[in-house]
């Protein structure tokens, strides 16, 4: 969603909104203070909206497509009458001057928060939403990338809302052309006829939307689609060439903004209790609030229309469409950076505290930034191939900063952790069969003795269904955190066959994942702490421990730990200790199975451990990967043998042992390394921590490298160089003096060499 900017300046005559144009500067339109008006009402329900206060608010989306499609088109008409053309290059250029700066800065704004505060894991991430973002395709990014708007539950992006200025960017490149061809024939009527194209072009969007809604598209095509959505910019665009096609009376103008008062009563209803994830939406709700959308613009553009002029030209909400693109722009980052997690608030609290920010940084922007540049001369540096040098270059500068803060994303794979069955290649002669069942994070937990079954002394076999969750029934729909319904079938899906075929001295269930979704319990929505849901798990999990019961074999149930992803849901713990109750409760009155608290060995005291033995245990809060997962693995099968009494020999070779250190000790080098960019703020401010990230840099040299398996030391001694670890041990050591990593003290090439070692032990850690 965006915000409809025109340029305002002249006073108009009652009817026609506009003066006339001359060719002595760029077409202007009166500000008319009841579409001032709109635009406040529409960024306050989205502000309300995202805060999660009004259910339907996400249509102000489509006020702000209307009124751009009013506002560019009637520029365009004005610029037209007066000069007899239509200027593309200097149209393209207005835009740029209002849009550009203040986004520029918010881009580089949300980039120096993400070099402070956000993990390597969502750097890249917030690279490619950025870049995205700066060449006005953020929409088809997230339809590609299989993003929903309605998926705002892990880790939202900071650019999630930039969607819509990519639409009407897109359309501003698009729409002007298509007036210039219209107008340049010089049709008799050339209002008229613009309004006919319009209209044509938004029955033809409209016509597409149905077209892949029948076809099955998803809800995120259909939402963030341009061909789909511009629809409501063309609606406004026909109302700009309707209302000039001919003068209309004064009871005319009163019969149309009744009518609007009717649309803007029934968009009310819609804003308040329309859901964006409902089939009605899809079906033509979206439509009518864009066609409503349009009626209630058409009036309020005709300064006779006096009642609605009367409430939407108060003082406050002028003044909030004054600065509306700025409340829109700041809003959502500054929403995600103030989430509940962070400041320990919620409720009416956190949105107050939410609002009063973006108030104060939208005011400021407006102040200082987006009024000093549109009130500058159009001329020199601002017009030309000048004026497309300067905003290239600033958009160069503003791609360079968000680059070199995401230098250090770090990618995470979880091939391995999805779904199907999966075993050992290799396994020590009588090694005891254990089946792992459960979703992502107990293939998480499975992979490491799935890898090195001598290390472990087991005979490990994983069934797993990522994402899945022990209440899935296979009769109830489910809706997730993107809003989407679907039936899923029983999760996991025929273990009972498996574990029979199998015959397994032990079996383990683990349901880790978050318990987000809700299930339709008797046509209501219920979460993982409503009774209806509880009574559903109780039936599902002990048909579930029944199943892996089959062969008499002992079940170990293991908890779910906490989730330490800093943009879950405000409930997710909450969540999590109500399924892991009703699990401890089944487990317990089921005869054979016994309960691991794996929640209160990570967890302890509600403080959930970041690291074992100096590596990361969950680099995305959720699945155990890398030495500190492999050490949260082994605790598990630890307990899973010792409760199942079950006969194993571990291979604790002396080899395997040191290699095992070595690989320890490198991954805490490589956890070290990255914090000089990840953890700036926590190095700054804690001493324990500079001296525990410095010690992990000392210990790695050339004799672990030497300890690690072949195949993981080759291309790693750029990082055991003495010049590079004396940088960054001094690095480190700077941050208590208040200074920043300096790159350019190294040689040139060490760089390079460093980031490539670092990426390549990324991927062993």
């Amino acid at each position: 969603m965006s915000v409809a900017h025109g340029e305002h300046d002249a006073p108009v005559p009652p009817l026609l909104d506009e003066p006339a144009a001359s060719g002595a500067g760029p077409p202007q339109m009166a500000r008319v203070p009841a579409l001032d008006g709109l635009r406040g009402l529409a960024v306050v329900a989205v502000l309300l909206f995202h805060g999660g206060y009004l259910t339907g608010g996400w249509l102000g989306v489509d006020l702000f497509f209307v009124l751009s499609g009013y506002l560019i088109t009637s520029l365009l008409i004005i610029e037209h009458r007066g000069t007899g053309g239509v200027r593309l290059g200097a149209f393209w250029g207005r835009r740029a001057r209002r849009l550009l700066p203040a986004l520029l800065v918010v881009v580089v704004a949300v980039s120096a928060y993400a070099w402070l505060e956000v993990a390597a894991i969502d750097l890249g991430a917030v690279r490619s939403d950025g870049l995205a973002t700066l060449f006005f395709v953020a929409n088809w990014h997230d339809i590609i990338q299989g993003v929903s708007y309605w998926d705002r539950g892990l880790a939202p992006s900071m650019f999630a809302h930039t969607w819509s200025l990519a639409v009407e960017e897109q359309l501003y490149l698009l729409w002007p052309v298509v007036l210039a061809v219209v107008l340049r024939r010089r049709p008799s009527r050339p209002a008229r006829k613009v309004a006919q194209v319009a209209l044509a072009g938004a029955a033809l969007s409209a016509a597409i939307a149905i077209g892949l809604r029948v076809a099955g598209a998803s809800e995120a095509r259909l939402y963030l689609g341009t061909d789909t959505r511009a629809v409501a910019v063309l609606l406004g665009a026909f109302v700009a060439g309707w209302r000039r096609t001919t003068r209309r009376s004064a009871s005319h103008a009163r019969r149309l903004e009744s009518a609007a008062i009717v649309a803007a009563a029934l968009l009310a209803v819609a804003w308040w209790g329309l859901d964006g994830t409902a089939s009605f939406t899809y079906g033509g709700g979206l439509l009518g609030a864009s066609a409503l959308a349009a009626l209630v613009v058409a009036a309020a553009a005709d300064v006779r229309s006096t009642r609605l002029g009367l409430v939407l030209g108060v003082r406050p909400l002028r003044g909030l469409g004054l600065i509306s693109y700025g409340l829109y722009l700041w809003h959502w980052p500054i929403y995600v950076v103030l989430s509940p997690q962070r400041t320990g608030w919620d409720g009416p609290a956190l949105l107050a505290l939410r609002l009063a920010v973006t108030l104060a940084i939208a005011v400021a922007s407006w102040t200082l930034l987006e009024r000093p540049v549109r009130s500058l001369r159009p001329t020199g540096w601002w017009t030309g191939r000048r004026g497309a040098a300067s905003g290239i270059g600033a958009m160069a500068v503003a791609v360079l900063v968000l680059v070199a803060a995401t230098s250090g994303a770090r990618d995470l794979s979880t091939e391995g952790l999805g779904d199907g069955v999966a075993r050992a290649g290799a396994v020590p002669d009588g090694a005891p069969r254990v089946v792992v069942v459960g979703d992502s994070v107990a293939a998480s937990i499975a992979a490491p003795a799935i890898e090195s079954a001598d290390a472990y002394g087991l005979d490990v076999v994983r069934s797993t269904v990522q994402g899945c969750q022990a209440v899935w029934d296979g009769a109830h729909d489910v809706r997730g955190v993107e809003g989407e319904v679907s039936r899923p079938d029983p999760c996991p899906a025929d273990i009972r066959a498996l574990i029979a075929k199998e015959e397994p001295d032990a079996v383990v269930v683990l349901y880790g994942g978050w318990t987000n979704a809700d299930l339709q319990v008797d046509g209501a929505w219920v979460g993982a702490c409503d009774p209806a849901y509880r009574d559903l798990l109780r039936s599902r999990f002990a048909a579930v421990l029944a199943d892996a019961r089959v062969t008499g074999a002992p079940v170990v149930v293991v908890n779910a730990a906490r989730s330490t992803n800093s943009f879950r849901q405000e409930d997710t713990w909450e969540r999590t200790a109500c399924s892991n109750d009703v699990m401890a409760e089944v487990a317990g009155s089921t005869p054979g199975v016994e309960l691991l608290d794996f929640d209160g060995w990570l967890c302890p005291d509600g403080t959930c451990r970041e690291r074992i033995d100096g590596t990361p245990v969950r680099s995305d809060g959720v699945h155990f990967q890398g030495p500190g997962g492999a050490a949260a693995s082994a605790w598990v099968f630890d307990e899973v043998a010792r409760r199942a009494g079950l006969d194993r020999t571990v291979d604790d070779s002396s080899t395997r042992s040191t290699r095992y250190r070595a690989t320890v000790t490198a991954c805490r080098a490589y956890a070290a390394v990255t914090a000089i960019t990840d953890d700036v703020a926590e190095l700054a401010s804690s001493q324990e921590r500079r001296t525990e990230v410095a010690e992990a840099l000392r210990a790695f040299d050339a004799s672990v490298v030497a300890d690690l398996p072949p195949d993981v030391a080759k291309g790693l001694d750029p990082l055991i160089d003495p010049v590079f670890q004396q940088w960054a041990v001094e690095t480190v050591d700077g941050f208590s003096r208040g200074e920043g990593p300096a790159i350019d003290r190294l040689p040139p090439g060490t760089v390079d060499q460093a980031l490539a070692a670092l990426k390549r032990l990324g991927q062993v850690c």
